[in-house]
C-alpha cells in the first residue's frame, strides 16, 4: 500500500460489524483472503468470523493464552503463538479447523509472531530473549538469534524480505540481514521504557513495530509516562526511526569510504545507533500503543486500550498528535488492517471483535 487507500478519511471511522466471543480476546488478524478475522481468546481458544454474516467457529489447541497471531499472505494458514510455548498452525478454510502442527517453539512465552510478505517466512520471539526463524510451510527451523538480554516483545519483517526486526522490553531494537542474522542496525527506543523503584518493576517495551511501505522509516510502539505502571497510568508512544541516513558527502577516495566505513560500525560489525529519534506520536489518553500499521507512506493507525477505554489513532508526518483519535466501544487489545488499508479489525476485552471501516 503505497499510496493512500482511496478515499481514507479517519473523520468518517465508523464500525460496522461487532461479533461476541466467548472470552476476552487478546489479539486478531484478517485471513490472506479478507474471508474471516481470527482472534486468540483467554479461554485458549482461536476463534474465527466469517465475514460478513459473523459465523462463529471456536479452535482449540493451546494449553494456555494465545498470545499472538500471524497470517500467511500466500497460503489459507494463521500460526498462533501462546504462554505454553507454542506455534499452532490452523488451516483457515477448514471447518472445524484443527491444527495443521504444533511445537515447542520457545522457552517461555511467545509474544510475537510475524509472516515476510512473500508468505515464506514465520519469525517468533518471547520471554526467552530468542528470535526464531522457520520456514512457514514446513515449520522448519532455519536460524536462531540471542542478541536481546531481556524479553522480545515484537518481530517485523521488512517489506523487500532482506531483514528483520526485533524489540525488547528494555527498548532496543535490532534490525538483522536475511538470511544471515548479521546485524545491520540498532535503535535505542528506550523512552518506552521505564522502571519503577517503589513497585520494583520494568515496564514498557517496545510493544510493536511497523515499517512503512516505501522502507525508509520504522515506527516502534509501546507507552511512556508510567508514573504508576501496576495501575495503568501511562499513556501511549510511538518512536520514529530513520533507516535511511541523511545525504552524506562521497568520501574522495576508496581508502576514505573504508575509514569512513569502519567508522559507522561497532565492535560487532553493526552499525551505530546512526538512526536517533526521528520523530514522535503520541496521545493524551491513558493507554498503550500495543499495535501500530501503515496503510500507507502518510497515514500511520494504531490502536490503544488503557483506563481511557479503547481508540484507533491516526497519524500524519509531522502531527505529533492523532489527527483523528476514534473511540472503540470497549478497551482494544489488538488490531489488525485488512489488504485495502480501510477495515481495521480490533480484539477487546469486553470479549468483541470488531471491524471499522475508514
Amino acid at each position: 500500500m503505497n499510496q493512500p487507500p482511496t478515499a481514507f478519511d479517519p473523520k468518517q471511522a465508523k464500525v460496522v460489524h461487532q461479533w461476541k466471543g466467548p472470552s476476552p480476546l487478546i489479539a486478531c488478524c484478517f485471513d490472506p483472503h479478507d474471508k474471516f478475522v481470527v482472534a486468540a481468546a483467554e479461554n485458549r481458544q482461536v476463534l474465527r468470523w466469517t465475514i460478513p454474516d459473523g459465523k462463529l467457529d471456536a479452535w482449540d489447541g493451546h494449553e494456555s493464552w494465545p498470545r499472538c497471531l500471524a497470517a500467511s499472505s500466500t497460503r489459507p494458514i494463521v500460526v498462533s503463538g501462546g504462554s505454553d510455548d507454542l506455534l499452532i498452525w490452523w488451516d483457515t478454510d477448514s471447518s472445524p479447523a484443527k491444527p495443521i502442527r504444533k511445537l515447542e517453539a520457545h522457552k517461555g512465552w511467545i509474544r510475537s509472531v510475524a509472516v515476510s510478505s512473500d508468505g515464506n517466512l514465520l519469525a517468533s520471539a518471547g520471554n526467552d530473549g530468542r528470535v526464531r526463524l522457520w520456514e512457514l510451510e514446513s515449520a522448519r527451523p532455519l536460524a536462531e538469534w540471542g542478541d536481546h538480554e531481556r524479553e522480545i516483545y515484537s518481530v517485523r519483517f521488512h517489506p523487500d524480505g532482506k531483514s528483520i526486526f526485533s524489540g525488547d522490553l528494555m527498548g532496543n531494537v535490532i534490525r538483522r540481514a536475511l538470511p544471515s542474522g548479521r546485524i545491520l542496525q540498532k535503535f535505542a527506543a528506550q523512552e518506552l521504557h521505564s522502571y519503577n523503584v517503589g513497585q520494583r518493576v520494568d515496564f514498557g517495551g517496545v510493544r510493536d513495530i511497523a515499517v512503512r511501505p516505501d522502507g525508509r522509516r520504522i515506527a516502534a510502539a509501546g507507552l511512556f509516562k508510567a508514573t504508576n505502571p501496576l495501575g495503568a497510568v501511562h499513556q501511549p508512544l510511538v518512536l520514529l526511526f530513520d533507516l535511511q541516513p541523511k545525504e552524506q558527502a562521497e568520501p574522495k577516495t576508496s581508502e576514505d569510504a573504508n575509514k569512513d566505513a569502519k567508522a559507522q560500525m561497532d565492535t560487532k560489525g553493526a552499525r551505530k545507533h546512526e538512526s536517533n529519534v526521528a520523530g514522535k506520536h503520541f496521545s493524551d489518553l491513558k493507554g498503550v500503543a500495543s499495535r501500530v500499521v501503515y496503510v500507507s507512506n502518510e497515514w500511520l493507525v494504531g490502536v490503544t486500550g488503557g483506563t481511557s477505554g479503547g481508540y484507533l489513532l491516526f497519524w500524519q508526518p509531522g502531527s505529533e498528535k492523532p489527527v483523528v483519535q476514534f473511540k472503540l466501544p470497549d478497551i482494544a487489545r489488538g488490531m489488525d488492517v485488512d489488504s485495502s488499508g480501510r477495515l481495521f479489525a480490533t480484539a477487546h476485552y469486553d470479549r468483541h471483535v470488531r471491524i471499522t471501516s475508514v
